[in-house]
């Protein structure tokens, strides 16, 4: 599968931006990372969602089969360069997945620990291929009931104009 990074990237930057507007909307103390903590850590921003500032990725709901799809997501395994995906961050404490209607926020090292449980086979492996250099990245398409029981936070969107 090739795989057009700054279409992607613009998509991200979108979903990051509205992530932060509607955590001040919900009077969520958020700061933003550093650019060290975004390129090499994963971590988008920092925000106090129960009392406690936790590090975020946000992740831009996705297209599966070419519709945006509210029923699974992407679970980096390596990223873009061919170094260890966000699933292996040991410094990202929560993923902010995209919704249409919200956000849902998990613990990272609980989706890690699923899917290091789960066989191997049981997802669907997706490989990419960079159009600016030879590298390729791996991921795994995991259905969010799989791990709707991990949920940690809830992030709802609040009107229409702000969805995708």
């Amino acid at each position: 599968m090739n795989y057009n990074f700054k279409k992607n990237k613009k998509i991200g930057d979108r979903a990051e931006k509205e992530f932060k507007s509607l955590c001040i909307h919900y009077n969520k103390e958020i700061k933003d990372s550093t650019f060290h903590e975004d390129k090499y850590k994963h971590i988008d921003f920092y925000v106090n969602l129960k009392n406690e500032m936790k590090s975020v990725d946000v992740k831009a709901i996705k297209k599966v089969y070419g519709e945006y799809n509210n029923d699974m997501y992407y679970i980096e395994l390596i990223n873009d360069y061919g170094y260890p995906g966000w699933i292996h961050s040991k410094d990202l404490d929560l993923i902010a997945f995209e919704n249409i209607k919200e956000y849902n926020i998990y613990h990272r090292k609980e989706i890690l620990k699923f899917i290091e449980n789960e066989k191997k086979n049981k997802y669907k492996e997706i490989t990419r291929k960079l159009h600016f250099c030879d590298t390729y990245s791996k991921c795994i398409l995991l259905p969010k009931r799989d791990i709707e029981h991990f949920k940690y936070y809830e992030l709802k969107k609040y009107n229409k104009r702000n969805t995708i």
